[in-house]
Protein backbone atom coordinates (compact mmCIF):
# COMPACT_ATOMS: atom_id res chain seq x y z
CA UNK A 1 0.00 0.00 0.00
CA UNK A 2 1.19 3.52 -0.81
CA UNK A 3 -0.35 6.88 -0.02
CA UNK A 4 0.41 9.86 -2.30
CA UNK A 5 -1.53 12.86 -1.10
CA UNK A 6 -5.21 12.04 -1.51
CA UNK A 7 -4.50 8.97 -3.67
CA UNK A 8 -3.82 5.48 -2.38
CA UNK A 9 -2.46 2.46 -4.24
CA UNK A 10 -2.90 -1.17 -3.17
CA UNK A 11 -0.43 -3.70 -4.54
CA UNK A 12 -0.75 -7.48 -4.06
CA UNK A 13 2.36 -9.44 -5.07
CA UNK A 14 2.68 -13.22 -5.39
CA UNK A 15 6.03 -14.25 -6.94
CA UNK A 16 5.77 -12.58 -10.38
CA UNK A 17 2.01 -11.95 -10.38
CA UNK A 18 0.81 -8.48 -9.39
CA UNK A 19 -2.66 -7.16 -8.65
CA UNK A 20 -2.92 -3.36 -8.49
CA UNK A 21 -5.81 -1.08 -7.63
CA UNK A 22 -6.25 2.38 -6.18
CA UNK A 23 -8.56 5.20 -5.24
CA UNK A 24 -8.46 6.51 -8.84
CA UNK A 25 -7.57 5.21 -12.29
CA UNK A 26 -4.65 7.62 -12.61
CA UNK A 27 -2.63 6.45 -9.60
CA UNK A 28 -2.29 2.75 -10.61
CA UNK A 29 -1.55 3.71 -14.23
CA UNK A 30 1.22 6.06 -13.14
CA UNK A 31 2.61 3.44 -10.77
CA UNK A 32 2.70 0.78 -13.52
CA UNK A 33 4.43 3.23 -15.85
CA UNK A 34 7.16 3.91 -13.31
CA UNK A 35 7.54 0.24 -12.43
CA UNK A 36 7.93 -0.72 -16.10
CA UNK A 37 11.06 1.43 -16.37
CA UNK A 38 12.82 -1.05 -14.07
CA UNK A 39 11.02 -4.36 -14.66
CA UNK A 40 9.63 -6.05 -17.75
CA UNK A 41 5.86 -5.92 -17.23
CA UNK A 42 2.84 -7.11 -19.17
CA UNK A 43 -0.31 -5.17 -18.36
CA UNK A 44 -3.31 -7.49 -18.68
CA UNK A 45 -5.84 -4.75 -18.01
CA UNK A 46 -8.76 -5.22 -15.65
CA UNK A 47 -8.34 -8.32 -13.49
CA UNK A 48 -10.28 -11.35 -14.70
CA UNK A 49 -8.03 -14.21 -13.54
CA UNK A 50 -5.56 -14.25 -10.65
CA UNK A 51 -3.90 -17.26 -8.97
CA UNK A 52 -6.54 -19.71 -10.17
CA UNK A 53 -9.45 -17.42 -9.30
CA UNK A 54 -11.79 -16.01 -11.93
CA UNK A 55 -13.12 -12.53 -11.16
CA UNK A 56 -16.30 -11.21 -12.74
CA UNK A 57 -18.04 -7.90 -12.10
CA UNK A 58 -21.74 -7.27 -12.55
CA UNK A 59 -24.43 -4.96 -11.25
CA UNK A 60 -24.97 -7.49 -8.42
CA UNK A 61 -21.36 -7.37 -7.17
CA UNK A 62 -18.05 -9.20 -7.66
CA UNK A 63 -18.15 -12.93 -8.36
CA UNK A 64 -15.28 -15.37 -7.68
CA UNK A 65 -15.02 -18.93 -8.96
CA UNK A 66 -12.44 -21.50 -10.06
CA UNK A 67 -14.22 -22.87 -13.11
CA UNK A 68 -11.23 -22.57 -15.47
CA UNK A 69 -8.76 -23.94 -12.91
CA UNK A 70 -10.93 -27.00 -12.21
CA UNK A 71 -11.62 -27.55 -15.92
CA UNK A 72 -7.90 -27.45 -16.77
CA UNK A 73 -7.15 -29.86 -13.92
CA UNK A 74 -9.82 -32.31 -15.10
CA UNK A 75 -8.53 -32.15 -18.68
CA UNK A 76 -4.94 -32.66 -17.51
CA UNK A 77 -5.95 -35.79 -15.57
CA UNK A 78 -8.34 -36.97 -18.32
CA UNK A 79 -11.26 -36.70 -15.92
CA UNK A 80 -13.24 -34.02 -17.79
CA UNK A 81 -15.96 -36.52 -18.69
CA UNK A 82 -16.16 -37.99 -15.19
CA UNK A 83 -19.48 -38.18 -13.39
CA UNK A 84 -19.88 -35.67 -10.54
CA UNK A 85 -19.88 -36.88 -6.92
CA UNK A 86 -21.15 -34.50 -4.25
CA UNK A 87 -18.76 -35.50 -1.43
CA UNK A 88 -14.94 -35.77 -1.55
CA UNK A 89 -15.12 -39.02 0.44
CA UNK A 90 -17.76 -41.37 1.81
CA UNK A 91 -19.77 -39.52 4.44
CA UNK A 92 -19.50 -42.40 6.95
CA UNK A 93 -15.70 -42.65 6.65
CA UNK A 94 -13.27 -41.00 9.06
CA UNK A 95 -9.60 -40.59 8.11
CA UNK A 96 -7.20 -41.84 10.78
CA UNK A 97 -3.42 -42.06 10.45
CA UNK A 98 -3.13 -44.59 13.30
CA UNK A 99 -5.51 -47.27 12.01
CA UNK A 100 -5.17 -49.57 9.06
CA UNK A 101 -2.28 -50.21 6.68
CA UNK A 102 -1.04 -47.84 3.95
CA UNK A 103 -2.98 -48.07 0.72
CA UNK A 104 -1.12 -49.86 -2.08
CA UNK A 105 -2.59 -47.40 -4.57
CA UNK A 106 -4.50 -44.27 -3.54
CA UNK A 107 -5.38 -43.32 -7.11
CA UNK A 108 -9.06 -44.24 -6.77
CA UNK A 109 -9.40 -42.06 -3.69
CA UNK A 110 -7.68 -39.17 -5.44
CA UNK A 111 -10.03 -39.59 -8.38
CA UNK A 112 -13.01 -39.21 -6.07
CA UNK A 113 -11.77 -35.72 -5.19
CA UNK A 114 -11.73 -34.88 -8.90
CA UNK A 115 -15.26 -36.28 -9.23
CA UNK A 116 -16.24 -33.98 -6.37
CA UNK A 117 -14.60 -30.97 -8.05
CA UNK A 118 -16.65 -31.77 -11.16
CA UNK A 119 -19.80 -31.30 -9.09
CA UNK A 120 -18.64 -27.93 -7.70
CA UNK A 121 -17.18 -26.45 -10.89
CA UNK A 122 -19.98 -23.89 -11.17
CA UNK A 123 -19.98 -22.79 -7.52
CA UNK A 124 -19.49 -19.04 -7.10
CA UNK A 125 -18.78 -16.72 -4.16
CA UNK A 126 -20.45 -13.33 -4.62
CA UNK A 127 -19.47 -10.15 -2.78
CA UNK A 128 -22.19 -7.51 -2.71
CA UNK A 129 -22.17 -3.98 -1.38
CA UNK A 130 -23.82 -3.81 2.03
CA UNK A 131 -25.48 -0.97 3.88
CA UNK A 132 -23.90 -2.19 7.12
CA UNK A 133 -20.11 -2.23 6.94
CA UNK A 134 -19.32 -4.31 10.04
CA UNK A 135 -17.46 -7.48 11.02
CA UNK A 136 -19.46 -10.31 12.56
CA UNK A 137 -18.16 -13.78 13.43
CA UNK A 138 -19.66 -17.11 14.45
CA UNK A 139 -17.60 -19.53 16.55
CA UNK A 140 -18.30 -23.15 17.51
CA UNK A 141 -16.56 -26.30 18.70
CA UNK A 142 -17.37 -30.01 18.70
CA UNK A 143 -15.98 -31.32 21.97
CA UNK A 144 -13.87 -34.54 21.87
CA UNK A 145 -15.11 -35.35 18.39
CA UNK A 146 -12.01 -37.37 17.47
CA UNK A 147 -12.45 -40.87 18.98
CA UNK A 148 -8.75 -41.82 18.93
CA UNK A 149 -7.13 -38.89 20.75
CA UNK A 150 -10.34 -37.20 22.00
CA UNK A 151 -9.38 -33.79 20.65
CA UNK A 152 -12.04 -31.30 19.66
CA UNK A 153 -12.96 -29.74 16.35
CA UNK A 154 -13.02 -25.95 16.27
CA UNK A 155 -14.22 -23.58 13.62
CA UNK A 156 -15.48 -20.13 12.73
CA UNK A 157 -16.68 -17.98 9.86
CA UNK A 158 -16.56 -14.21 9.52
CA UNK A 159 -18.88 -11.86 7.63
CA UNK A 160 -18.16 -8.34 6.44
CA UNK A 161 -21.65 -6.97 6.09
CA UNK A 162 -23.51 -9.72 4.22
CA UNK A 163 -20.35 -11.18 2.68
CA UNK A 164 -18.55 -14.27 3.94
CA UNK A 165 -14.85 -13.33 3.85
CA UNK A 166 -13.10 -15.84 6.14
CA UNK A 167 -13.76 -19.34 7.44
CA UNK A 168 -11.86 -22.13 9.13
CA UNK A 169 -12.37 -25.64 10.50
CA UNK A 170 -9.51 -27.25 12.39
CA UNK A 171 -8.53 -29.92 14.89
CA UNK A 172 -7.55 -28.37 18.21
CA UNK A 173 -3.98 -29.17 19.28
CA UNK A 174 -4.78 -29.87 22.96
CA UNK A 175 -7.32 -32.18 24.60
CA UNK A 176 -10.10 -30.19 26.30
CA UNK A 177 -11.56 -31.45 29.57
CA UNK A 178 -14.98 -29.96 28.85
CA UNK A 179 -17.05 -28.38 26.11
CA UNK A 180 -16.41 -25.01 27.77
CA UNK A 181 -12.67 -25.37 27.22
CA UNK A 182 -13.08 -26.35 23.58
CA UNK A 183 -15.45 -23.41 23.03
CA UNK A 184 -13.00 -20.98 24.64
CA UNK A 185 -10.14 -22.23 22.47
CA UNK A 186 -12.31 -21.81 19.40
CA UNK A 187 -13.30 -18.32 20.57
CA UNK A 188 -9.62 -17.38 21.01
CA UNK A 189 -8.89 -18.43 17.42
CA UNK A 190 -11.92 -16.47 16.22
CA UNK A 191 -10.82 -13.37 18.15
CA UNK A 192 -7.32 -13.59 16.63
CA UNK A 193 -8.78 -13.83 13.12
CA UNK A 194 -11.32 -11.03 13.48
CA UNK A 195 -8.74 -8.70 15.07
CA UNK A 196 -6.37 -9.35 12.16
CA UNK A 197 -9.16 -8.52 9.71
CA UNK A 198 -9.91 -5.35 11.67
CA UNK A 199 -6.25 -4.29 11.46
CA UNK A 200 -6.24 -5.03 7.72
CA UNK A 201 -9.34 -2.88 7.16
CA UNK A 202 -7.81 -0.10 9.26
CA UNK A 203 -4.64 -0.24 7.18
CA UNK A 204 -6.78 0.07 4.06
CA UNK A 205 -8.27 3.24 5.52
CA UNK A 206 -11.64 1.69 6.37
CA UNK A 207 -13.27 2.26 9.74
CA UNK A 208 -15.84 -0.03 11.30
CA UNK A 209 -18.96 1.74 12.60
CA UNK A 210 -19.52 -0.49 15.65
CA UNK A 211 -17.67 -2.96 17.91
CA UNK A 212 -16.89 -6.43 16.62
CA UNK A 213 -19.50 -9.12 17.28
CA UNK A 214 -18.74 -12.81 17.86
CA UNK A 215 -21.56 -15.30 18.35
CA UNK A 216 -21.12 -18.40 20.52
CA UNK A 217 -23.78 -20.86 21.73
CA UNK A 218 -22.20 -22.30 24.91
CA UNK A 219 -23.83 -21.28 28.22
CA UNK A 220 -20.85 -22.40 30.31
CA UNK A 221 -18.61 -20.13 28.26
CA UNK A 222 -21.06 -17.31 28.99
CA UNK A 223 -20.87 -17.84 32.76
CA UNK A 224 -17.08 -18.19 32.70
CA UNK A 225 -16.64 -15.02 30.66
CA UNK A 226 -18.85 -13.12 33.10
CA UNK A 227 -16.56 -14.08 35.99
CA UNK A 228 -13.03 -12.61 35.79
CA UNK A 229 -11.70 -15.16 38.32
CA UNK A 230 -10.01 -18.22 36.81
CA UNK A 231 -10.49 -21.21 39.05
CA UNK A 232 -7.92 -23.98 39.36
CA UNK A 233 -9.68 -26.16 36.79
CA UNK A 234 -9.49 -23.42 34.14
CA UNK A 235 -5.92 -22.18 34.71
CA UNK A 236 -4.61 -24.17 31.76
CA UNK A 237 -6.85 -22.19 29.35
CA UNK A 238 -6.18 -18.83 31.01
CA UNK A 239 -4.24 -17.48 28.02
CA UNK A 240 -7.09 -18.21 25.61
CA UNK A 241 -9.65 -16.86 28.07
CA UNK A 242 -7.64 -13.69 28.73
CA UNK A 243 -7.30 -12.98 25.01
CA UNK A 244 -11.04 -13.33 24.57
CA UNK A 245 -12.04 -11.30 27.63
CA UNK A 246 -9.59 -8.43 27.12
CA UNK A 247 -10.45 -7.93 23.46
CA UNK A 248 -14.22 -8.37 23.50
CA UNK A 249 -17.01 -7.50 25.90
CA UNK A 250 -19.09 -10.69 26.19
CA UNK A 251 -22.77 -10.29 25.37
CA UNK A 252 -24.69 -13.51 24.85
CA UNK A 253 -28.29 -13.78 23.67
Amino acid sequence: MRWTGTNVIFLLVYVDDLLITGSSNFAPTQFISRLSTTFALRDLGEAHYFLGLELHRSSNGVHLCQRKYIHDLLVKTKMHEAKPIHTPMAASTRLDVTHGSPLPDATEYLKRILHNLKSTIDHVITFRSSLEFALEAFSDADWASYPVDHRSQGGFYVYLGRNLISWCSYKQSIVSHSSTESEYRSLASTVAEILWLQMLLTELGLKLPRPLVIWCDNLSAKFLSSNPVHYSHTKHIELDATLYEKKLQPAFY
